[in-house]
């Protein structure tokens, strides 16, 4: 590891620090993306059960995707949000450097 890098981020966001308006805006998106991909997951399975009705295991499909499917899709979703939020977080100049910076 060299110096002064983090162990569990790229070297890259070393160097490069996002503005707050840059993170704010890159999170908004962020965010609209979960919730269309939240919707699309949600809605699909409720406008096409009925075309998904085959068995497995004895259970009908369109069952599965409704318990077990779309909420491991929230749950990806979720974490994705979470560990790229916190990448751009560590971008983010601290509050001692802007301090430094002012004095």
């Amino acid at each position: 590891m060299l110096s002064g890098s983090p162990g569990r981020y790229p070297l890259c966001m070393n160097t490069v620090h996002l503005s707050r308006q840059e993170f704010d805006r890159k999170v908004r998106r962020l965010t609209w993306a979960s919730l269309t991909i939240w919707a699309g997951v949600t809605m699909v399975p409720i406008c096409g059960a009925r075309r998904l009705n085959f068995d497995i295991w004895g259970w009908p499909f369109n069952f599965w995707m409704a318990a077990q499917g779309c909420v491991l899709v929230y749950l990806a979703l979720v974490v994705y949000f979470a560990w790229q939020v916190n990448r751009w977080e560590a971008a983010l100049p601290s509050d001692e450097d802007s301090e430094t910076s002012q004095a």
